[in-house]
């Protein structure tokens, strides 16, 4: 996005307006969508909600707006712990200088947690240090360092995304782990697994290992062997009919293999576990 793009770069943005609002009990606020420029809230302390997007936004200490200049957005303030709010007017330029007119493709993101506060609220009160000095129309000290805030909250951004991807990687893997333990007769291949996340299969299988502590292949015979021990300890079932259950279509090799990982034959398994049919 532009917005975002140009917030790396010296004097991409210029500081229209802002300060540090304490919010009395009860206080309430309503753009109403008259701004032109965008209006950038940092809590610092206290809560509130706002009411913006169709949503309900809980703020607490960390939370991070960035309102949209042409849409309605409407503030409350907790009754009990009315915030502390660091507000700032800006418009972003271009290279020229220009200011660039807000639109949806120049927005930056609308709301942001920001974990680390007390590095946000320094940042915060080192623009607004610079903007109470005289000098500052020379140095553009508040401009620079509202640049820095702004690539703080891109930087939260960054972070959130690969978090939630993590989480949702997680949950995949999750997942095809339950389905594997469901239906360990099914036999599943590199490149199948691979196409669910996207990736090749060696790189899947990188991802399963670190997350799983073994390959997929042999996750896959860990499960058939589990299903196996299972089926042979309640079951009445003949070992071919268990291996079949199973998919293998060799007995030998399912009773090689069994054998392998449990140092019995399915038979001597079934008698130490105390069940002779």
């Amino acid at each position: 996005m532009i917005a975002r793009d140009k917030t790396s770069e010296t004097n991409a943005v210029h500081v229209n307006n802002g300060g540090l609002h304490h919010c009395p009990s009860h206080y309430v606020w309503n753009t109403k969508g008259t701004e032109k420029d965008w209006d950038l809230w940092f809590f610092s302390k206290g809560r509130g909600r706002v009411f913006a997007l169709d949503r309900t936004y809980e703020c607490l200490p960390g939370s991070c707006f960035i309102f949209r200049p042409w849409e309605n957005n409407i503030f409350r303030s907790d009754s009990r712990l009315p915030p502390s709010i660091y507000w700032i007017h800006y418009d972003y330029l271009d290279r020229d200088r220009r200011i660039i007119e807000p639109t949806d493709k120049t927005a930056p993101p609308f709301y942001r947690l920001i974990p680390e506060c007390g590095f946000m609220v320094n940042l915060l009160d080192r623009l607004f240090e610079s903007w109470q000095k005289e000098e500052d129309t020379a140095s553009n000290g508040a401009h620079f360092w509202l640049g820095a805030v702004l690539r703080e909250i891109n930087r939260s951004e960054r972070l959130a995304q690969a978090v939630s991807r993590e989480l949702e990687q997680a949950r995949l893997f999750r997942n095809l782990c339950a389905e594997m333990s469901e239906f360990p007769n099914v036999t599943y291949t590199a490149q199948n697994l691979a196409s669910r996340f996207h990736v090749s299969p060696d790189h899947f299988a990188r991802l399963f290992k670190k997350r799983v502590g073994m390959s997929p292949r042999e996750y896959e015979i860990h499960m058939r062997i589990e299903a196996a021990k299972k089926l042979l300890a309640t079951t009445s079932k003949k070992v071919s009919e268990v291996a079949a259950d199973l998919g293998y279509c060799d007995l030998y090799f399912f009773c090689k293999q069994f054998r392998n990982k449990t140092g019995l034959t399915p038979n001597k398994f079934r008698k130490s576990a105390g069940h002779i049919f």
